[in-house]
């Protein structure tokens, strides 16, 4: 440790300065913003162009959020956590994974971003060298994952607050504003290649906005959203190509609505 420290201060690229200016820059983005950019600046620090961030959706499994490269991806969109047993175990114990056996379908390090005792995301690194496998490195990787994890769970209870005024009346439609701020993020996300994501408008009259909310809410995962932008009712399909989209739309058909990509 005291050999990792002393690194630190002669070479400013991990001083604590420099990782609070990197993740300082979390504060400036948009609440929506914040998720997309803590995979680029977990990049940036541990210096690897490989990072993936998963959502966890129930105690089994977690969703990829995004990710940075086609490596990041390679486990895949869903993944059952509980059954990679080195991680699950490393994540209850709130401590950070480390491949020492290289084992290929694994990640090369891991941690939990978590809220109170609960895991609520996991970040996944590969295209790490091996010298920066170490328990130093585990550390430095606890501290990042701290400031982030600040920032995501200040970034969650901001838009909880203000929930009754992003979505429409008591259902799960967002709002116009709410609506434009998080697809702006999504597409802007798509663009520097962190997430994958389209926009599917559906075809219905004003009156029947709430109707069509609930009976498509049943097709959608956790991870879509519904909501407002001029000129209707969209969908917004996260973690999905317009080739995928296509088999959504086809799902809305049979529920009774049209539907089209408004990418």
């Amino acid at each position: 440790v005291k050999e990792v420290m002393e690194q630190q201060l002669i070479d400013h690229k991990d001083s604590i300065g420099k990782i609070y200016s990197i993740t300082a820059g979390l504060e400036q983005r948009m609440p929506d913003e914040v998720i997309f950019y803590a995979v680029e600046m977990l990049g940036k620090l541990m210096k690897t162009k490989d990072v993936a961030l998963y959502n966890v959706v129930s105690k089994d499994y977690a969703r990829i959020f995004s990710a940075s490269s086609q490596k990041a991806r390679s486990l895949g969109n869903s993944i059952r956590y509980r059954e990679m047993t080195d991680i699950y175990d490393a994540l209850k114990e709130q401590k950070v994974y480390i491949n020492k056996k290289m084992d290929e379908q694994y990640p090369l390090m891991a941690r939990g971003i978590y809220e109170g005792e609960e895991v609520q995301m996991i970040v996944m690194m590969w295209g790490l060298s091996w010298e920066k496998m170490t328990l130093g490195q585990a550390n430095f990787l606890t501290v990042v994952s701290y400031l982030i994890q600040n920032a995501v769970v200040r970034a969650n209870r901001y838009l909880e607050a203000l929930r009754e005024h992003r979505y429409l009346g008591n259902s799960s439609i967002l709002e116009k504003e709410a609506f434009t701020q998080l697809v702006s993020a999504f597409f802007e996300a798509k663009r520097n290649g962190l997430t994958e994501c389209s926009l599917v408008k559906i075809t219905c009259g004003e009156e029947k906005y709430l109707e069509a909310a609930e009976v498509l809410g049943k097709k959608l995962r956790q991870t879509d959203y519904v909501g407002m932008l001029d000129g209707g009712l969209y969908v917004l399909l996260s973690d999905t190509e317009e080739k995928n989209a296509l088999g959504v739309i086809t799902r809305f058909a049979e529920a009774g609505y049209e539907s089209t990509i408004a990418n």
